[in-house]
This record gives C-alpha cells, structure tokens and sequence, in this order.
C-alpha cells in the first residue's frame, strides 16, 4: 500500500510530497484526479485541473485524467493509472460521493492490487478511521450518516489544516 496523505497546501508547502510521488509513479502512464470534494464550477473542474498541473509542474509526470463524477469510475479500469490524486475541498461531500456511486470499493481494489494514492486535504482525511475530526472547518451539508473512513492509517483519524486555535477546535479535531 502506497498513501500520500498531505494536509493541504500549494507551492513550497508540498515540494517535499510531491518529489516523494514522483519517485514512486511511472511517468509513462497518466494520473486519475478526483476533484469532486470541491462544489463543481463551469467548465466542469478546469481549474481544479489547471492547479493541478501547476502544482506538479516541478515533477515528471504523465497525463492528468479528471473525473467529473464519481459515478464514472465504475467505467474505468483503474490499473491503466500510476496513481489516484483525491484533491481537497468539503469532507462530508467527498466521502458521501465515493460511498453512494460505489467508488470508495473500486478504490480500495485499487490500493490492494499496488496501486498508489495522493490526498490533499479532504482527500487525505477520508484514509483515517472516521472523518468527524474534520467538522471544526468543514460542513455535514450533505447529510452524510456513516462518516466512517477507509481506515487504512492503523485506526487513527487526519485532521488536515489543523491549527491548535483554541480548546474548543482541539476537542473537536480530536475526537
């Protein structure tokens, strides 16, 4: 099994990850971007994938492939990619998403067969055992009940942009 789990950021915040990402893909085969934590914007998730590009421009790699819903991954043969990248966005959302189209089984097959994950934020979070932790900066606006998470990091929850603000964050970050 083969997890980036990053917290976030951009630019000098993720040099270190994203040189760890390129020395365990294979350049040659393109990278699955799964965007959908974020509300989609017209034209569907171009600047999600702009971002994207800029943020690896300091990494080789090959093709980015964004998805526009999680229902489409049912149709793709996840082993054609060197790596999964889950961006960041609402929790809540994402979560729900990978559960309802049936996407969150497809991806654990992934993980299981040797495949590799990159999440950012809300895709990073979504890993830990349960993704409560999260609800100090981010909505249950989808009404998801089962907040249960892939629990592939040894039982423990990800809090991402976690800044000890003050007690009542602390509490809440970690549940």
């Amino acid at each position: 099994m083969k997890l980036i789990l990053c917290g976030g950021g951009w630019g000098k915040k993720t040099i270190i990850p994203n040189k760890v990402f390129e020395g365990i893909i294979d350049p040659s085969k393109p990278i699955l971007y799964i965007p959908v934590a974020r509300e989609k914007r017209a034209p569907a998730y171009q600047d999600c994938t702009e971002w994207l590009l800029n943020e690896f421009s300091g990494i080789t790699h090959g093709p980015i492939d964004t998805i526009e819903s999680t229902d489409s991954i049912a149709n793709i043969d996840l082993s054609a990619y060197t790596a999964i990248f889950i961006g960041g966005g609402n929790t809540y959302k994402l979560l729900k998403e990978l559960k309802d189209s049936g996407a969150m089984q497809d991806i654990i097959n992934y993980i299981n067969n040797g495949g590799i994950i990159y999440g950012c934020s809300a895709g990073a979070i979504i890993f830990g055992q349960n993704i409560n932790c999260c609800s100090y900066e981010d909505s249950n606006d989808v009404g998801l009940k089962d907040t249960r998470g892939f629990d592939l990091i040894f039982g423990c929850n990800l809090s991402a942009h976690y800044m000890n603000a003050d007690d009542q964050t602390n509490e809440i970050a970690t549940k």
